[in-house]
């Protein structure tokens, strides 16, 4: 089993930001992971559909913990909700047609100007994607980079081809005959049938520790099937770092000067954000979006 890196990403999108990003995810994009390093950098908060996306947290910058706490980790737990006043490296849309990508049609729709996709509403939604993108069609021509595939339930689903590579294997998939929504032969498809959906989002529990594969969350946490920290040295393992403090699972900031660089310059209760569009450095993924900080 493979764990995905943090948070959720794209499959026709995903395989090929894999190769034309590298990880790297054009500082604003998704979490794919050439090498531990690079997808440990890319946990620093970098999506598919927008960079520095808000988690947890209330105002101000967390006090607790040291970065020199190299057994037990900080302590200090953010609280749930949007901080206050926090601010991010964001792509900025106004219509759907802003979130293609060199043209293609990338499954993201702009909502609240942003692009994001549809949250999955079972576990079927998950089946054809993992991580990625639900992609859901009527037709071949809704696939641009794949086939559309009748997926039993009376919608069909994006699926990559196999074609024998190792590319399905490689991102914890395996490979099934499924019939393409306008007729003919079955076509061999790559299938995650271990993730499952989960508050809208497609997540691939971890059962042990060998399928957190990120240098920084090495641990699995059996009962919430989410790998994490448990040690500030855990968030210092990657040099320069900007998130070094482990705070309630997670590597965080407690000041502004642990978030220099990476589009970061604002420490907001252990989740560095921006003060203003200065900070955000990356080129937008987007064909029609504004790279913004709010």
């Amino acid at each position: 089993m493979m764990k995905r890196p943090c948070d959720p990403c794209t499959t026709a999108l995903g395989f090929w930001l894999l190769t034309v990003l590298a990880c790297g995810g054009s500082p604003s994009t998704t979490e794919t992971g050439s090498s531990e390093t690079t997808a440990a950098q890319s946990d620093a908060g970098t999506t598919a559909t927008s960079t520095m996306t808000p988690t947890t947290g209330a105002t101000g910058g967390a006090t607790t913990g040291t970065t020199g706490d190299a057994t037990a980790g900080s302590t200090s737990m953010p609280t749930t909700g949007e901080p206050d006043g926090a601010m991010f490296c964001e792509e900025r849309c106004t219509v759907d047609a802003d979130c293609a990508i060199s043209g293609d049609n990338s499954g993201l729709s702009c909502k609240d100007n942003r692009c994001v996709d549809d949250p999955c509403l079972a576990d079927q939604d998950c089946l054809f994607n993992g991580v990625f993108l639900l992609r859901k069609c009527a037709a071949q021509a809704d696939c641009e980079m794949s086939v559309c595939v009748d997926a039993g339930d009376g919608v069909g689903r994006c699926a990559d081809v196999t074609d024998g590579s190792q590319n399905c294997q490689d991102l914890g998939g395996s490979e099934a005959m499924y019939p393409p929504i306008e007729g003919g032969a079955p076509v061999a498809v790559c299938v995650f049938p271990e993730y499952v959906c989960r508050d809208g989002e497609c997540d691939n529990p971890c059962e042990s520790d060998d399928d957190c594969f990120l240098i920084i969350q090495p641990t699995c946490d059996v009962g919430t099937g989410e790998c994490i920290c448990k040690s500030d040295a855990d968030c210092q393992a990657v040099p320069g770092s900007d998130r070094p403090l482990c705070i309630a699972g997670r590597c965080g900031c407690a000041s502004d000067t642990d978030c220099v660089g990476g589009d970061t310059d604002r420490c907001y209760d252990g989740r560095c954000g921006c003060s203003s569009e200065a900070a955000c450095t990356f080129s937008a993924l987007f064909d029609g979006t504004t790279v913004v900080c709010e």
